[in-house]
């Protein structure tokens, strides 16, 4: 099999245990592990190294809202910068943010302004709120969102759910993970 890259002679960190192998990658994508992988486009040797999968870090705070520039707080700039260079590859979002991500028009506006400047894949959660409760199983299935996020003590805006009738809404309307 060809490959656009072979990554060869690494320890490669698996669920299971350390194993020496190669790893070919295709379009982006690892389509091979094991020995004697066939040929590539461009090769790295990763002898005397361990080659670790991509980390997510499922709880972050870009407090920019998709927006960009503002000072003094960690944006979807230097946030997924940083992540990469830490080896993390992919981060979810949390909705407490100016506006916060609580419907369908700043969900798509947050998801598009990732598309262009994020430098790792990017995961938004939908801020649950007593308005949106009954909507939540629409906006979860909006191409970006990860997951839910409830916040049953305070926070920013509206994004305060604190009566056990409006959580149960949520949790009844929602089919996503829910984060508390």
């Amino acid at each position: 099999m060809n490959f656009d890259l072979l990554i060869q002679n690494g320890s490669i960190v698996l669920p299971w245990g350390i194993i020496e192998a190669d790893i070919g990658v295709a379009q982006g994508c690892i389509a091979a592990i094991g020995k004697n992988l066939g040929f590539a486009a461009e090769t790295f040797d990763a002898t005397h190294l361990h080659v670790l999968p991509g980390i997510i870090d499922p709880h972050v705070h870009f407090r920019d809202g998709g927006k960009g520039g503002i000072e003094g707080v960690e944006d979807l700039l230097s946030g997924t910068k940083g992540a990469v260079l830490g080896g993390i590859t992919s981060v979810f979002d949390m909705p407490n943010t100016t506006p916060a991500a609580v419907d369908a028009a700043t969900l798509n506006a947050k998801r598009d302004y990732i598309t262009g400047h994020a430098y790792c894949d990017v995961g938004i959660y939908v801020g649950a709120t007593t308005d949106n409760a009954d909507s939540i199983g629409d906006l979860e299935t909006i191409d970006g969102v990860c997951a839910i996020k409830v916040f049953a003590g305070s926070s920013t805006g509206n994004l305060l759910v604190a009566s056990d009738a409006d959580i149960e809404r949520v949790m009844r309307s929602g089919r996503r993970r829910i984060a508390f």
